[in-house]
């Protein structure tokens, strides 16, 4: 499940999150005396890392632009992908001088994109929307913990009464949504498969497009005209996506750190 150097790191951790042994006593000749409890303890979280339950769900949380998020099986966990579309949003606002008055994060999950949003941005009205009422929990958790006040909706973007819950008037939509088609389900990591919500994971109808198709329609005519669409994407549909955006907007593929096309940036106007 894990190879040689993933499972050394991931008992370093374990050792510090759940028995206190920090890093420089792990690497010392210091011999460190558990207690029979932090030994359980250990021994708990050995049995559900070899079942294949993520570390951020034993630990209950997740490291996203420098805040700790509660995340738990009703939310993905918070990709380091994730993390540069929200960089190179607060950049590309920064960038132009722009301060947005709205921003909606559709898909929000863990609330990890609204919630660094409104902290990038803590005079923006923020929205988050998802249609999992769990995850929604989970994100208000995260919003009142991290001191962001940021609007969580329950919708179905893919029901046609959505427009009618969200602003007339959008300055910055981002969206990280289900883009996994279930035929491509063998080939994913076992604990991704058997821990992380399916329906933050896979498209339904095995329609690929069918989430940024939707949010398109819903936004084309009220994003802003100095307004940015950004979402991430399955570098494997890009050039499809390209084509979609590219009807109504100006479109910029991105790459992440990796060197695939990860992102697509819309806006009305030029660079």
């Amino acid at each position: 499940m894990y190879d040689l150097s993933e499972a050394e790191t991931l008992i370093r951790y374990v050792l510090e999150d759940f028995a206190g042994v920090k890093r420089w006593q792990q690497w010392s000749d210091e011999t460190v005396q558990l207690s029979q409890d932090q030994i359980f303890k250990l021994q708990e979280v050995l049995d559900r890392l070899c079942k294949g339950e993520p570390y951020q769900y034993i630990l209950g949380k997740q490291l996203f632009a420098g805040q700790w998020f509660e995340v738990n099986g009703n939310v993905l966990i918070p990709r380091p992908e994730t993390e540069e579309l929200f960089q190179l949003v607060v950049e590309w606002c920064k960038k132009r001088s722009f301060a947005p008055d709205t921003i909606i994060d559709h898909c929000t999950g863990s609330g990890c994109l609204a919630v660094s949003l409104k902290k990038a941005f803590p005079n923006a009205r923020v929205m988050g929307t998802d249609v999992s009422e769990k995850a929604l929990d989970v994100a208000k958790k995260n919003a009142k913990a991290l001191n962001a006040p940021v609007e969580f909706i329950q919708v179905d973007l893919l029901k046609p009464d959505v427009a009618q819950h969200l602003p007339e008037s959008v300055d910055v939509i981002v969206s990280n949504p289900p883009y996994v088609l279930l035929s491509e389900a063998k080939a994913m990591h076992v604990n991704v498969l058997k821990y992380e919500p399916h329906i933050a994971l896979f498209v339904p109808y095995e329609d690929p497009l069918i989430f940024y198709r939707r949010i398109l329609e819903i936004s084309v005519n009220t994003l802003n005209q100095k307004g940015l669409m950004a979402f991430e994407i399955n570098p494997l549909y890009y050039s499809e996506l390209k084509e979609l955006f590219s009807k109504f907007f100006l479109v910029e593929l991105l790459k992440d750190l990796s060197g695939k096309n990860r992102f697509l940036f819309a806006t009305k106007q030029t660079k």
